[in-house]
C-alpha cells in the first residue's frame, strides 16, 4: 500500500528556499524507502510543505522516522501539521482490479 506522509509548516521569520535548502541537506539516506519532496505555496511565502512517499505492507499508524524528526526539527520556525494518508484503491484504480491481466 501507497503512503504519504505530509509536513505542513506555517513559518515565521525565515527565508522558505533556504529552508527547504537546509531540509534537504539534513536529510540522510535511510532504510525506509522514502521518496521526499518539498513544495512552497505558491502565495502563501510562509507555507512550506514536505511530502514523504513510500510503500508499507500493511494499514495502520505509519510515521516514518524521518517523518517524526522533520516534524520535530520544523517545530522551532512555526507551527507544524504532521498527517499520514494511505492511497485509496477501489474501482478507478487498475492495479486493484481483479480481473486485470
Amino acid at each position: 500500500m501507497n503512503t504519504l506522509e505530509v509536513i505542513h509548516l506555517r513559518m515565521t521569520g525565515v527565508d522558505p528556499a533556504t529552508l527547504a535548502k537546509n531540509i534537504r541537506a539534513a536529510v540522510e539516506p535511510s532504510s525506509e524507502q522514502i521518496e521526499m519532496k518539498i513544495y512552497l505555496h505558491e502565495r502563501v511565502e510562509t507555507d512550506l510543505c514536505v511530502h514523504l512517499h513510500r510503500e508499507v505492507d500493511e494499514r495502520g499508524d505509519q510515521i516514518s522516522k524521518l517523518g517524526i524528526q522533520l516534524a520535530s526539527m520544523l517545530r522551532r520556525y512555526g507551527i507544524v501539521e504532521h498527517s499520514v494518508w494511505a492511497e485509496a484503491l477501489g474501482p478507478t484504480d487498475p492495479s486493484a482490479s481483479p480481473e486485470r491481466s
